[in-house]
């Protein structure tokens, strides 16, 4: 048997030597729209799939919920009233007025059933199976007596099917079916195709609203549709549903739904949802396995092949980045949505978070190394979000606070929900938080500082400037004069308010001024991008940049994360918002608040959740403590258990990250935490290696991206824990990036120039 690939080294290679007994421990697959978990069961074997646009509800499932403008209004009106009065529980309750329904659900699909025999019954043995991230390929390989069984399986962006082809060197009876826990309208099986037609649910609330039903509806407009089709080709004899005597067989699984884009309508009409999936089944069998296989390799390795990190003496952090970059790219790709908290793949009705958006952290990090990483493409899926949330944040901007521009809040969806959630009991230290927008449009500011080029700055210029019309609103002149937000939360944390009760409702979060500051200077970089005169936007932007009140130092130390300086409730919360300014903003502190940052992450702890492990590796690289990053790795690559709870991060069996349960944002926050140990230019320079543990021994890292578009490869070794770099090389990758630059590198500075080319230090 072929053990191991001779041609690519361990850490671009996950194996197993038994099959998944759990989902947690299957191997992921992905295109961007169809992700399949491949479980690798000899005899019996499972592939349960998503089709990443299959949703519950449609454009009009927030309407029922939402709150009327007369409501908001003095819902508002006396919620601040009451925070100028000090009176912490009415502006909660005032809040929870404010409150509508819920994003809906992503959903699984179908499941895929693939059953072999010999006949003599099942006789395993010298089993293994690997997931090959360079090639996006599901190898499973053992004796079933003397047959010698071969699977590969793999989904192509570039044809839209997932293909699996079986190789034996005895016959064995092959045998395919297709279920789905949606609602079955029609299924088919011939001998050589299967076929379900599902219905889609209306509702899917959240699992925190457990007195709701999920709700199904037969209005074509309300609940979405879809349609999935297996068919197989072998060398056997023909039977329904499959084929005796096969040794060598390909089955093509296609999918399609009646979604057709970010908070859009649902189409009408199924025939066209049953002939969409049937016609890329058709063009994938007339296209031939070979070209199949040929085309979907050269699309994946196009992407995933640019950049390399190579530790020979810590594979488990080059294996877990190179994962975190094999994730991104199978989940996130033009034609499908944003990878939701748990990617492309779930297999719940109702999922954790509803496995939909959350924009208070987790959206933002799965992008945040996608420019660095030479990820651009994957990132496409996310500006239509954007998009989108424009349009229906306008609209709920205006009818709960009485402002122009665009607001999103804690969650949202495949419709664009922009309403505040949770049904007027929610919590409002997450339900109460109108700062997404701001949040969600500072990837697409950095995506053009990354040399994203003018075409990218004109398509980013109304996303922020819509952003920024909405906070010129929402800001309030404080009694010194500054400006500040009121009312005002901290992603998910409380403080202990003067009367010793927990309130999460105040002015003034170190989290909105932050946000607030970044999005006016995203602007003025845009305008200034773009060439445009200083409209009146621009110029109350910057008035209002001036005034922000300053982010202050406050107890034992620590920056403040409320303006009043109350304490935390739970002082090792998993959320840092406050320390936003430090990463992913521009860092553009003075050293008091740097070190004061530092006294916070002190003071929070180490352990937390996978994400917020992935989150403090960023901001500890921006420190530039590689010990620190080195106790937090640590912390990440514990095992999870299946069925853990609370907040300790760890891996799962097949590598996903673990709140837990599994989100991967953790996955993908790593890559951007290790981005930033190896070279960091925020600051208008490059810095090779500013954070870099020693423990990890010498190695190499290629096809890293800086700002402005410059792609970095480095080589280093580590003599007496000291980190020297041996080689390194800087190439532009877009004419703005032909400039001179700063770069810092063992303890030394020099300007290269770029306007000729590629430049190889000297060292």
């Amino acid at each position: 048997m072929n053990r191991q690939r001779a041609d690519v080294p361990s850490e671009h290679i996950l194996e197993r030597e038994s099959p998944a007994g759990s989902w947690l421990e299957a191997f992921p697959l992905g295109n961007g729209r169809l992700g399949v978990m491949a479980f690798g069961r000899p005899s019996c074997d499972r592939y349960q799939i998503n089709d990443g646009t299959a949703w519950s509800g449609s454009v009009f499932s927030s309407g029922e919920h939402k709150v009327p403008a007369s409501v908001a209004a003095e819902a508002l009106r006396q919620a601040r009233q009451a925070l100028a009065a000090g009176d912490f529980q009415t502006a909660t309750t005032q809040m929870k007025r404010m409150q509508g329904g819920w994003s809906q659900a992503y959903l699984p699909f179908v499941d895929l059933k693939v059953e072999t025999s010999t006949g003599a019954g099942p006789q395993i043995s010298h089993y293994r199976r690997r997931l090959e991230f360079d090639t996006g390929t599901n190898l499973v390989e053992y004796h079933d007596g003397e047959a010698v069984v071969t699977w590969r399986s793999a989904v192509s962006h570039a044809d839209g099917v997932f293909v699996i082809r079986l190789t034996s060197t005895a016959p064995l009876s092959l045998r395919v079916e297709l279920s789905s826990q949606l609602r079955v309208v029609e299924g088919s099986v011939t001998r050589d195709d299967a076929s379900l037609v599902v219905r889609l649910p209306s509702d899917v609330p959240p699992p925190y609203e457990s007195d709701m039903p999920i709700v199904w509806d037969d209005d074509q407009g309300r609940a979405g549709a879809g349609a999935a089709r297996a068919s197989w080709i072998t060398d056997g004899i023909p039977v329904t549903g499959g084929a005796d005597d096969v040794r060598h067989a390909t089955i093509i699984v296609a999918s399609a739904t009646t979604f057709r884009g970010i908070g859009l309508p649902h189409a009408t009409d199924i025939n066209e949802v049953v002939a969409e999936a049937s016609g890329l089944v058709e063009r994938a069998r007339a296209l031939g396995v070979e070209a199949l296989v040929r085309r979907q390799r050269s699309d994946h390795q196009r992407l995933y092949g640019r950049m390399a990190l190579t530790l020979p003496h810590a594979r488990h952090v080059s294996r877990l980045t190179h994962y975190g970059r094999y994730l991104l790219i199978s989940s996130s790709r033009a034609g499908g949505l944003p990878a939701t908290l748990q990617g492309l793949w779930n297999d719940s009705l109702r999922a954790p978070w509803s496995s939909a958006y959350t924009t208070n952290i987790n959206l933002e990090m799965n992008y945040w190394a996608s420019d660095s990483t030479q990820l651009a493409e994957c990132l496409e899926p996310y500006w239509q979000l954007v998009e989108a949330l424009s349009v229906t944040g306008a609209e709920t901007a205006h009818r709960l606070y009485g402002t122009r521009g665009w607001v999103a809040h804690h969650n949202t969806d495949a419709w664009a929900y922009s309403d505040a959630v949770g049904r007027g009991t929610a919590n409002p230290s997450w339900a109460a938080w109108p700062f997404a927008g701001a949040w969600l449009v500072q990837q697409l500011i950095d995506h053009v500082r990354f040399g994203g080029g003018i075409p990218t700055a004109r398509r980013a210029l109304p996303l922020v400037h819509g952003a920024a019309v909405f906070l010129l609103d929402w800001l309030r002149e404080r009694p010194d004069g500054t400006l500040g937000t009121s009312p005002s939360t901290s992603p998910e944390n409380e403080f202990l308010a003067p009367d010793g009760e927990a309130r999460a409702v105040g002015e003034s979060s170190t989290m909105d001024l932050s946000l607030a500051s970044a999005v006016f200077d995203g602007l003025d970089e845009l305008y200034g991008w773009l060439s445009l005169p200083v409209d009146d936007v621009l110029a109350r932007a910057r008035d209002a940049r001036s005034k922000l009140a300053p982010l202050a130092v406050g107890r034992d130390g620590r920056l403040r994360e409320w303006m009043s300086d109350d304490p935390e409730v739970d002082p090792h919360h998993r959320h840092v918002s406050h320390l936003y300014e430090l990463y992913p903003g521009g860092d553009r502190m003075q050293p008091a608040l740097r070190d004061a940052m530092r006294t916070s992450l002190d003071a929070r702890g180490d352990d937390s959740t996978g994400w917020s492990l992935a989150w403090k590796i960023a901001l500890r690289a921006r420190l530039h403590d590689p010990q620190a990053v080195a106790r937090l790795t640590e912390l990440v690559f514990r095992d999870a258990g299946v069925d853990e709870d609370g907040q300790r991060g760890g891996l799962y069996p097949n590598l996903f990250a673990a709140h837990p349960p599994y989100q991967i944002d953790g996955n993908l926050g790593f890559v951007a935490g290790i981005v930033e140990c190896l070279i960091q230019s925020h600051r208008g320079q490059i810095e090779l290696l500013p954070a870099y543990p020693p423990q990890w021994g010498a190695g190499s890292v290629r096809g890293l991206v800086a700002r402005p578009g410059i792609a970095v490869d480095v080589e280093w070794t580590v003599v007496d824990s000291v980190v020297s770099i041996t080689a390194a090389q800087l190439r532009p990758l877009n004419p703005e990036a032909r400039i001179a630059i700063r770069v810092l590198l063992n303890g030394e500075s020099r300007v290269v120039d770029l306007g000729n080319g590629d430049v190889a230090l000297p060292l």
